[in-house]
């Protein structure tokens, strides 16, 4: 058809590129891409001039080229179709791979890959640092009780997990250490339901918009990034949302290793923990045959064609039980799959291993990180295991001579067979890779038993509930009066928690945060001495110098705009005053709370021999008491004044705000702006919702930073001016934030 459709065209002198297109539009398909560029035309124009003077005598050559013309683009289009197709569907109908942003359910919004962070982990890997003792090599009483302290942590906000398949294909510990150790992973459950918060999947599926659009996705690519695992790499893994990946690279979530509790044989059933393992691993073997084993059913590439060679020499006996050459069966093939269960197959490998002095644990593919279960169940079964040499081969190791690489053998199958043959003979020899269990085992590799699978689901909770830091606020109202101050039970689930004595909140902002602070529920703790600021004694009063020139603000990037420009040392707010209390007596039934005049995300009102901006003088100040536990901020408001601010330049205003507090308090919690009542200011409705949908994404990389997401709420509520809200807003909003953060009966 496109043969046809094309020399006809060129007939009539239709351009080229157009005959796709025609041909498109009988199907009924519409191009979405952009016009491409002109192409050439054929040109068949028989009214020009010169055409009638070649006509003649051209005809007879095309008449012979026609023919070998057609048949050649022919030949072409065959080749060339599955190349057309793939980039009309790729490119015109943008089906395509990239990364996507795909809406979970609320309070959970996810850009694919790029604003994921790839450090998801971090907090247990941080954890596992510091805790790990700082020496080369480790034994058993060095990592005793540290896997609970890692593997301890709050889950304040409860997270649901399903499965792909059955728990039990998955791991079979998995499921019962999280019933078991309730007390270190809380909130935490493993369910089969379809509306559970997290779905994580064994693999990497094709279309994960199309099904598992209201969950979060983590998918388990354990496959290594060459050969046949490359696909998982270049596709599957940028469609999810957190990828559990067995390999270090910075593109994973949840680094991992595919090393289990679960993998440990029967008659070895008390090992439940990493130390219990290490004590496994540097036990000296058992009398064993002097014979390797090995149990793949993957029977092609490198390692089935080294293998292959190795049985055609017949130097050392080598026992089979896969479906590769296959010469030995296991005693009982029913436990093969005890309960349709991955774990308990892998339990009989490892079982079968401890027979034998050598095991083969070769990996079909040959890439740095990738090692499967294969090295650890040698480990476990104390035989020693012959692996692939990569560039960090060593990592992955317990020890010195720990494993035997056939690259040291020039890859040659007959020099290993004679080497494993020798050593099989020569107890001495044999000796050599045994001399590292009473060296210890390296640090390096007993972190990697730290990352286990058995573990993940517990990790995988504390990202995603430290994750989730925002809420929607929402709360009843009657004819723009609110009414109840709940709303909805979400931010009281979300928002950090304080629950020691010393229960100590900054509100930070302009005149609206001011309203907030000053509609506080809670009784505050009697102090000392209380800090009171006025407009143009901000510095004085706490306590630092004023330089002794005031520079003007830096155009489209700073404040002041109004009375503070034009009086200096003043802020533009009149109504901004500060109450900061020292020396408080704390007790169960008041709160400690301060509040301090912010009115930009940067500005140089108050310009100090301490900081040029009023930020930096606020961090001086706030560096001189102790951290608040949390710090309610906003701003935006006045920063849309500042002429010709862009969007960027005040979300990199925030961010280096934000950066500044980040030493003095704890946990920030960041309330939305809410909407004005007319339009004929510098602040706009569609503006405020943007610098809002901005800032939350933003903050999306901040995990000190909580969002508390008003805007569409404050629409429908009455405002005392442009600005500001009715006072029963601020009352109810105060009254949500300190029951949230401050329980009134402990958790």
């Amino acid at each position: 058809i496109g043969c046809s459709a094309r020399n006809q065209n060129r007939e009539r002198g239709v351009p080229i590129g157009d005959s796709l297109d025609a041909l498109m539009s009988g199907t009924g398909i519409r191009s979405r891409a952009a016009p491409p560029r002109p192409l050439p035309y054929v040109v068949t124009d028989h009214h020009h001039p010169s055409a009638a003077a070649h006509s003649s005598a051209s005809r007879a050559v095309r008449s012979a080229a026609s023919g070998r013309t057609r048949s050649r683009f022919c030949l072409l289009a065959i080749f060339a179709a599955p190349l057309l197709v793939y980039v009309y569907v790729v490119r015109v109908l943008d089906l395509s791979l990239r990364p996507k942003t795909v809406q979970f359910r609320p309070g959970f919004v996810h850009e694919k890959p790029s604003k994921l962070r790839h450090d998801a982990d971090v907090h247990f890997l941080e954890r596992l640092e510091h805790y790990l003792p700082q020496k080369e090599y480790l034994f058993p009483r060095d990592v005793e009780d540290i896997e609970k302290k890692i593997l301890s942590f709050d889950i304040q906000n409860p997270v649901s997990i399903t499965f792909g398949v059955p728990v039990e294909k998955i791991a079979i510990s998995t499921k019962n250490w999280l019933e078991n150790h309730k007390a270190q992973c809380p909130n935490c459950q493993l369910v089969h339901d379809p509306s559970a918060t997290v779905k994580w999947v064994s693999g990497c599926p094709m279309n994960p918009q199309k099904d598992y659009k209201e969950q979060i996705l983590v998918c388990s690519c354990g496959k290594s990034q060459n050969g046949t695992g490359s696909g998982y790499f270049r596709i599957g893994m940028l469609k999810c949302d957190y990828d559990a990946s067995f390999l270090n690279h910075d593109s994973f979530n949840f680094q991992d290793s595919y090393a289990h509790l679960h993998l440990t044989p029967p008659q070895y059933k008390k090992i439940h923990s990493v130390h219990d393992e290490m004590e496994r691993y540097l036990e000296m073997p058992p009398e064993q045959m002097n014979k390797a084993v090995f149990i793949h059913s993957d029977c092609s590439y490198q390692r089935g064609a080294f293998v292959s060679r190795m049985i055609q020499h017949n130097i050392l006996p080598i026992d089979r039980y896969g479906a590769c050459w296959k010469n030995k069966n296991f005693t009982s093939r029913e436990n093969w799959y005890w309960g349709e269960s991955q774990g308990n197959r892998d339990t009989v490998k490892t079982e079968a291993f401890t027979n034998y002095k050598f095991s083969f644990a070769l990996e079909n593919t040959n890439s740095s990180h990738y090692f499967t279960e294969k090295r650890y169940q040698s480990f476990l079964a104390l035989t020693i295991p012959i692996v692939w040499k990569t560039d960090n081969s060593e990592q992955y190791t317990p020890g010195e001579n720990s494993v035997i690489y056939p690259e040291d053998h020039g890859k040659d199958a007959r020099k290993l067979a004679e080497y494993l043959l020798k050593l099989s003979k020569d107890d001495a020899a044999y000796q050599k890779h045994l001399a590292w269990k009473k060296k210890g085992i390296k640090r390096e590799f007993v972190k990697t038993l730290f990352k286990k699978t058995d573990f993940l689901a517990c990790r995988i909770c504390e990202t995603i509930s430290q994750n989730k830091r925002s809420c929607v606020w929402n709360p009843q109202n009657n004819d723009g009066t609110v009414i109840h101050f709940t709303g909805n039970e979400e931010c009281n689930k979300i928002l950090p928690k304080i629950v020691q004595n010393d229960k100590k909140i900054l509100f930070l902002g302009d005149s609206t945060v001011w309203r907030l602070f000053d509609a506080s529920s809670r009784p505050n703790c009697p102090a000392q001495k209380v800090i009171y600021t006025s407009r143009c004694r901000w510095i004085e009063r706490f306590g630092m110098k004023r330089l002794p020139v005031w520079t003007l603000p830096e155009a489209k990037k700073e404040g002041p705009v109004d009375y503070g420009k034009t009086h200096p040392f003043c802020t533009d707010c009149s109504g901004c005053k500060s109450e900061f209390r020292t020396n408080v007596k704390h007790g169960s039934s008041c709160v400690h709370q301060n509040y301090i005049a912010v009115e930009f995300a940067r500005d140089v009102e108050m310009q100090t021999t301490v900081g040029k901006t009023t930020q930096e003088s606020l961090a001086y100040f706030l560096s001189m008491h102790d951290p608040h536990s949390v710090c309610i901020v906003s701003t935006g408001l006045h920063d849309m004044a500042i002429r010709n601010i862009t969007d960027y330049t005040f979300g990199q205003n925030v961010e280096w705000y934000l950066n500044i507090l980040k030493d003095s308090c704890q946990k920030v919690v960041w309330i939305e702006l809410t909407d004005v009542a007319t339009q004929t200011y510098f602040q706009t409705t569609p503006r405020l919702k943007k610098w809002n949908d901005m800032i939350f994404e933003k903050t999306k990389e901040l995990d000190y930073v909580w969002v508390v997401r008003l805007f569409d709420a404050s629409k429908s509520i009455k405002h005392l001016d442009n600005a500001h809200m009715d006072s029963s807003w601020y009352s109810a909003l105060n009254k949500m934030l300190l029951n949230a953060i401050i329980p009134v009966v402990p958790l």
